[in-house]
């Protein structure tokens, strides 16, 4: 059986990943977000447009949107213009669970590079017992809504003791819903062998 695999590598773009919440609807095993004793207040829509054009200055064009959980921030459509306005490439990295159809629409109004979404395993149970009751269903609906624009969906696995013994499946499994699993490293056979 053969499925694509795209190698991301050889970025030639400055490229910045900006956490703009560290609020989360999850409480992930395995996240630093989770570790914070206290979350920081989240950077008022006047501060991230005053770091977007510290960013331009500094010759940054491609900009990932990241928490937390970015669909907390109920601005998220303004952020997306702003950051559109100003010429920057643009990826989201989301969990899903706040994607609604009338959210994504708002959202792809504008030419968004990717959305970037986490799938550590295909099983339910195994997916759940990492990132909390719901998150599989909810990954999988947003994945859906996702596929009827014409976006990149970017599908990110972390691999842990949990899921190691079945992550070779995943690339089978997005296959078959139509959608391509991005590898961001080469070494995933080594991981699997020293595991």
């Amino acid at each position: 059986m053969t499925y694509p695999i795209c190698c991301l590598s050889n970025i030639q773009t400055k490229r910045v990943v900006w956490e703009m919440t560290s609020r989360c609807t999850r409480a992930c095993k395995y996240c630093f977000v989770r570790q914070r004793k206290q979350t920081p207040p989240d950077p008022t829509i006047e501060m991230l447009l005053r770091g977007m054009v510290v960013l331009e200055k500094l010759g940054f064009r491609d900009v990932q949107v990241t928490g937390g959980e970015i669909l907390l921030r109920k601005d998220i459509p303004t952020i997306i213009e702003a950051l559109f306005e100003h010429d920057f490439s643009i990826a989201i990295s989301t969990n899903g669970d706040l994607l609604s159809e009338e959210l994504a629409t708002a959202i792809f109004t504008f030419p968004i590079r990717s959305i970037n979404f986490s799938l550590d395993s295909h099983k339910k149970e195994v997916f759940d017992s990492i990132r909390g009751k719901g998150a599989y269903d909810n990954t999988l609906n947003a994945l859906k809504i996702c596929r009827t624009f014409d976006t990149r969906i970017r599908i990110q696995s972390v691999l842990t003791n949990l899921n190691k013994d079945h992550i070779h499946e995943v690339p089978y499994f997005l296959h078959k819903q139509n959608i391509d699993l991005h590898v961001i490293s080469g070494c995933v056979e080594k991981v699997l062998e020293k595991s």
